[in-house]
């Protein structure tokens, strides 16, 4: 697959640093402060080096609006993580493409990474109620520390695996609602990154959802 990709050289940005690593997936689609707000909590509260967004070509356990171009989405995660030291943007999971399959890419991480400790996985308590039939999960399980960020509730959900909850607020406004809105010709100044805001009109991203 041929890309167009800004930041190309930034594309390992962070790669066999080591440190302790947490690595935060998602469609990205398009990244804003509520992503950013859970890479800032897991800086701050837990002390990660460095948090690693790693956008999916296709999710293996969510619906998802993936009309956008993997190249856009990924160039808006350069976008927003380019002044932040703590963040790093990983595109495994776009070269490899098919389903994104989680197990895949820790082992994908832990080769090339090297880090220090076992890798964190972070996830939404929006996905615990299928995290179940997740591909090898408790082979996943057993290589990662789990971390639950607050994406529906403010309270700690009910789960029996192995996980720690992270202490984050919780965003206004899904990704889906900010295309919605670009769709609309409505502001998203107040969602997402400048950066990222700049690249959504220059590229004429969502418009066709209206």
């Amino acid at each position: 697959m041929q890309m167009t990709l800004d930041n190309e050289h930034d594309r390992s940005r962070g790669e066999k640093d080591g440190g302790r690593i947490a690595v935060f997936g998602g469609t990205f689609n398009p990244i804003h402060f509520g992503h950013l707000k859970i890479a800032r909590c897991l800086k701050i509260q837990l002390r990660f080096d460095t948090v690693l967004l790693i956008p999916a070509f296709k999710p293996s356990h969510k619906k998802a609006d993936l009309t956008t171009k993997p190249e856009h989405r990924l160039n808006m995660l350069y976008k927003a993580a380019a002044d932040i030291e703590y963040l790093a943007v990983d595109d495994c999971e776009i070269r490899r493409e098919g389903i994104s399959f989680t197990i895949e890419t820790i082992y994908d991480v832990y080769d090339r990474y090297r880090p220090r400790g076992k890798l964190a996985l972070v996830i939404g308590d929006d996905l615990l109620a299928g995290f179940h039939t997740w591909k090898r999960m408790n082979e996943l399980l057993g290589i990662v520390h789990l971390i639950v960020a607050h994406r529906i509730s403010p309270v700690e959900r009910e789960f029996s695996y192995p996980h720690e909850y992270l202490d984050n607020p919780i965003f206004d406004a899904a990704s889906h609602e900010i295309r919605e809105r670009v769709a609309n010709g409505c502001n998203i100044s107040d969602l997402v990154p400048k950066s990222v805001c700049k690249y959504i009109f220059d590229n004429d991203l969502y418009s066709h959802l209206a």
